[in-house]
């Protein structure tokens, strides 16, 4: 229960707060994405300890070969310093993140405009991008 209530509770209690003030998207999707990273790194930090296993090991193993491969297709006859493999793995995880609260805003502004309960209009380009009025 507590791998859910963590990041996705709290988040869904903060961006109903932010909608409720009528905070912008850019706002909202920050802060929450912020929120999502440290509950991402929670969930990653319990799971480790229920396991016993260090699964940090597992992330930088898997951002590796995939900084490995990119390296392979560019020519390049380097091989990825630890510092690069962890700074891409936090930047995966925030994008991960930024992505899926662009996705919960916008299924939240097709549902909530429909049943009466409307959150912050969104940004002129995704109006444009949804011909959205």
């Amino acid at each position: 229960c507590i791998l859910f209530v963590i990041p996705f509770g709290l988040m869904g209690v903060m961006l109903g707060g932010v909608w409720k003030r009528g905070g912008n998207w850019l706002i909202s999707i920050g802060l929450g994405s912020i929120l999502g990273s440290f509950g991402f790194f929670f969930r990653f930090w319990l799971l480790s300890l229920l396991l016993g296993q260090d699964l940090w090991i597992y992330l930088t193993t898997q951002v590796t070969e995939f900084l490995e491969w990119v390296f392979i297709k560019l020519g390049l006859l380097a091989q990825p310093s630890l510092p690069l493999i962890q700074a891409l793995a936090l930047v995966m995880v925030l994008v991960n993140n930024i992505v899926y609260l662009f996705v919960v805003h916008l299924v939240a502004l097709l549902l909530l405009d429909r049943i009466g309960n409307p959150i912050p209009r969104p940004p002129k380009w995704v109006r444009v991008l949804l011909d959205y009025e």
